[in-house]
């Protein structure tokens, strides 16, 4: 531990005061930065619009139906037809060297 203790008396003064006034000078700006996301996130809620909230209990009449869930998608199908190999016609096989 003293070992370490003999490293940073081995350190410039100007480097020392250099890197702490780059460390001061960090910590002031990630200061900053973290007070003005704030402001500007209240300042972003100022300026938006209200929104319309439906009430609650309201429902459409009983004469309109609601769109049905189409089936998801495979995803991977596109994926699946590409790396398949094409149906051959006849018996001709072709090998790498043919």
């Amino acid at each position: 531990m003293s070992e370490m203790f003999d490293m940073t008396r081995d350190v410039p003064a100007p480097l020392a005061v250099a890197w702490g006034g780059w460390l001061a000078v960090g910590l002031t700006l990630l200061l900053w930065h973290l007070r003005a996301r704030d402001w500007e996130r209240e300042y972003a809620r100022l300026i938006a619009p209200p929104r319309a909230r439906p009430k609650p209990g309201v429902r459409p009449p009983s004469g309109v139906r609601r769109a049905t869930k189409a089936p998801p998608a495979d995803p991977f199908a596109e994926l699946e037809a590409m790396l398949e190999p094409a149906p051959t016609t006849g018996s001709i096989s072709r090998r790498p060297g043919d």
